[in-house]
């Protein structure tokens, strides 16, 4: 008898972790990129190695990739400094004061976030802390904190925050303008906009309304032949992609959702934040769970996944790889270049 039940105990528990071995997958190690469409590996390659170049940020955000130099600027937007990131050497400060210049309780505390460089090679800069879209006088390599303002109202009122920016290849500059760097947002009492807009400065200095009925735009890039605008909203209860069609004029045809996020804040962390639009047409859009990439009829083709919430990503200008900004770090992943 005992050694008929000590048997049949045997059998059970091997039956018992053998399904166990069988139905349960261990969670891929953070952070992994997932395929759900094929097509993916045409730009990337699902084992790819993810690398963390540099940590211990506030908040990361504006990449832009300087092809002259080899590096990488990057705002840290509580701290109001750019830093320069170039292969092989310390990481410096590239820029400090570099959104928030002023000394007067008019303005929050917020540095740049959004950079650009403009069709000249002068550095642009969305100040939230300022509340303007501003050059920077200098020459980009020797950088100083002295400002031109390109524009700081519309229609007679202070922008709310410009957050994210985008320039044409005939110099017209779209631009976000959420609440994001204002203290206490939409109820802010310094808030002289009643609406969260996106905007165009054209290459003649005038500024036009693209749109006033995102409640929180933020990440903007235009597609490689610049008939469609790309525009994250990053409204917990409309988090969504925006596509506007444009004329050769950048005036907006039509508009209508590119992709809607599904927001899960105990699962994936993250809202529609910095985008930006590869050659070939894919959108890389950060939001939740980390770098979505969608093809150019908003099927998600897959995502990579982070450990942190992602804010923006930039391409280097031959597109063998992908720069991502976290809330404390700065990432590097290779592409695939067809």
């Amino acid at each position: 008898m005992k050694i008929k039940f000590f048997y049949i105990l045997g059998c059970l528990s091997l039956l018992y972790f053998g399904c166990n071995k069988n139905t349960s997958k261990a969670s891929p190690k953070l952070p992994y990129i997932q395929v759900l469409e094929p097509d993916l590996l045409q730009i990337i390659d699902s084992n790819a190695q993810i690398e963390t170049l540099e940590n211990g940020f506030s908040w990361a955000e504006g990449p832009l990739w300087w092809e002259e130099e080899k590096a990488l600027l990057f705002s840290d937007v509580p701290k109001n400094t750019v830093y320069k990131w170039t292969e092989g050497k310390k990481l410096e400060t590239y820029l400090h004061p570099s959104g928030k210049t002023a000394n007067n309780s008019e303005f929050n505390d917020s540095g740049s976030n959004g950079l650009a460089f403009d069709k000249d090679g002068k550095l642009i800069l969305c100040m939230q802390g300022d509340r303007t879209l501003s050059r920077m006088l200098a020459n980009p390599n020797k950088p100083t904190p002295d400002f031109e303002r390109l524009t700081d109202e519309f229609a007679g009122k202070m922008y709310n925050s410009p957050n994210d920016l985008c320039v044409a290849k005939n110099g017209d500059i779209f631009f976000t303008d959420p609440t994001f760097g204002m203290k206490l947002l939409e109820k802010d009492p310094k808030r002289q906009m009643t609406y969260s807009g996106i905007f165009l400065l054209k290459a003649d200095s005038s500024i036009h309304l693209i749109d006033s009925t995102l409640w929180r735009p933020n990440g903007i890039a235009l597609s490689p032949d610049e008939t469609k605008l790309y525009v994250s909203n990053s409204d917990p209860t409309n988090a969504m992609w925006m596509e506007y069609t444009l004329t050769s004029q950048k005036r907006v045809i039509s508009k209508k959702i590119f992709a809607k996020a599904v927001i899960d804040l105990e699962r994936a962390k993250g809202y529609p934040d910095g985008l930006k639009v590869h050659s070939h047409g894919y959108v890389f859009a950060t939001g939740p769970r980390g770098i979505l990439i969608f093809n150019t009829l908003g099927i998600q083709l897959g995502t990579i996944v982070t450990k942190e919430v992602a804010t923006n990503c930039a391409f280097s200008k031959d597109e063998k790889t992908l720069f991502v900004t976290q809330h404390k770090s700065v990432l590097r992943i290779p592409l695939i270049k067809k």
